[in-house]
C-alpha cells in the first residue's frame, strides 16, 4: 500500500497535502465557556472567580465556607447583577493589568510563575498566599503579568 500524506491548509487556506519536511506537532487547545446569571446584588469583576449559586446562575466565590468554595471557573467577562456572561472553566485565560490587579490586590498584574488561589477574606478575589483558614483551593499558575493557566482544583478544607 503506498504512503499517504495527511491533508492540511496552507497559508492560503487551501487543502494540500502535508509537504516534505513539515510536521504536524501543533498542539490541541480547547477552551469550555458558559453562559451564566449573575445572581449577586452586585456586578462581577471580569477574571472574578465564581461558583454555581442555583441552576445557571453564579456568585463570587470564596475560600471561607463550603457553599462558597466550589470555583467552577473565572468570569470571561464582568456581568451586572441579574445579567448574563460567560465563565470560562479551564484554559489560558487573559485580561489587562489593571483587570488581574482588581481581582488580586496587586498592581503591575499576575507574577509570572506564581500560583493563585480562591482568597478567603474577600469574595470573588485570588491571592498568591495560600488560606490558613477557610478552604485551599489552587486557581492556577500564571504564564506572565496577563496570562493565567487556569486549572481549578476541588477544594482542601484546611
Amino acid at each position: 500500500m503506498p504512503e499517504r500524506k495527511p491533508l492540511v491548509l496552507d497559508g492560503n487556506g487551501n487543502v494540500t497535502q502535508l509537504q516534505p519536511g513539515d510536521t504536524l506537532d501543533a498542539r490541541a487547545k480547547e477552551v469550555d465557556a458558559f453562559g451564566m446569571v449573575n445572581e449577586d446584588t452586585n456586578p462581577i469583576a471580569k477574571l472574578a472567580p465564581v461558583y454555581i449559586s442555583s441552576s445557571a446562575h453564579v456568585k463570587p466565590a470564596q475560600a471561607n465556607a463550603p457553599a462558597t468554595h466550589k470555583v467552577i471557573g473565572l468570569a470571561f467577562e464582568a456581568i451586572a447583577a441579574s445579567a448574563s456572561g460567560s465563565v470560562q472553566t479551564d484554559g489560558q485565560i487573559t485580561g489587562t493589568t489593571a483587570e488581574w490587579d482588581a481581582v488580586t490586590g496587586q498592581t503591575g498584574g499576575l507574577t509570572p510563575g506564581a500560583t493563585y488561589f480562591l482568597d478567603e477574606a474577600a469574595p470573588g478575589k485570588l491571592r498568591v498566599t495560600p488560606p490558613t483558614i477557610g478552604s485551599l483551593v489552587v486557581i492556577g499558575d500564571a504564564l506572565s503579568e496577563t496570562a493565567l493557566d487556569l486549572n481549578v482544583e476541588k477544594p482542601i478544607l484546611l
